[in-house]
């Protein structure tokens, strides 16, 4: 796949630094009335694959959500490669920003009598692709999950494994810079996850920066090499998966039958710090 056609960013309000990070998180809070969702998060995103991990309620649709710019951060800020910052970013740039950044709900609702290839023109249409270039956004997204020979299907007609990937087929249009996925492997069987993570790993991430969202961690780790794990929203952990695995190991013991992984998922919900 050409890279160049499926990431690269030709936004004329918007400078790509490819040797800055992505994008930049700084210190970012966020409450629901008296609940909080985030406090302090910290980080930078480079490209390639981070898996975002947590249990459910952990935060982690409200940082995509943040970082999609759905939301503006309450506490703290995100600084995109572009110079631009939220909070403080007018309607023009946002508007500008939301063409380098493309998020893959984890509810992925899509009228069922659609075709995959009219869902796909209408979503190239909403993200304002120009339209010499929509048709050949279009093969390029459904070659990358695999799609390309279903494109005349109803989405009704579509299995859940496929949905899945049809969901991150529209979010590959526009050629975004940060790509996040919501739990893209929930509800799927072992052979659909499998399919799945074999089409999320071909991509290729030579400039993008790809977020996975998941409490599974068996998903994950067989694609990012780097993990951000959130609990009660805080940052616990930020390293390699070599890393979170080692510190797994050093939790384990030899009769606890579970992996180095899930070991240390749950010594860092316990409080253990590496």
């Amino acid at each position: 796949m050409d890279a160049g056609r499926l990431f690269g960013v030709r936004h004329p309000d918007l400078l790509v630094l490819t040797a800055a990070a992505v994008i930049s998180v700084r210190a970012v809070g966020y409450r629901y009335r008296s609940a909080p969702a985030l406090d302090d998060v910290t980080f930078d995103l480079h490209p390639g694959v981070t898996a975002l991990v947590g249990v459910n309620g952990a935060g982690k649709t409200t940082l995509l959500n943040l970082l999609a710019t759905r939301l503006s951060p309450q506490v703290g800020s995100i600084e995109f490669d572009s110079g631009h910052e939220l909070p403080g970013a007018s309607a023009r740039v946002l508007t500008a920003l939301r063409t380098q950044v493309s998020l893959a709900p984890q509810e992925f609702e899509v009228p069922r009598h659609l075709r995959i290839e009219d869902f796909m023109r209408y979503m190239a249409w909403a993200r304002a692709v120009r339209r010499s270039e929509r048709d050949p956004q279009i093969v390029d997204a459904l070659a990358a999950v695999d799609l390309s020979g279903r494109r005349r299907m109803r989405i009704g007609s579509l299995s859940g494994g496929m949905r899945r990937r049809l969901n991150i087929a529209q979010a590959l249009l526009n050629e975004p810079r940060l790509i996040l996925l919501d739990e893209p492997f929930a509800g799927l069987d072992p052979e659909q996850r499998t399919g799945l993570r074999d089409r999320i790993r071909e991509l290729d991430r030579a400039a993008a920066a790809v977020v996975i969202s998941s409490h599974e961690l068996q998903d994950v780790g067989l694609i990012a090499a780097r993990v951000i794990m959130l609990d009660a929203g805080r940052v616990v952990f930020d390293g390699t998966l070599d890393r979170l695995e080692q510190l797994g190991r050093d939790a384990v013991t030899p009769r606890s039958g579970v992996s180095p992984l899930e070991a240390a998922f749950l010594a860092l919900r316990q409080g253990v710090r590496p």
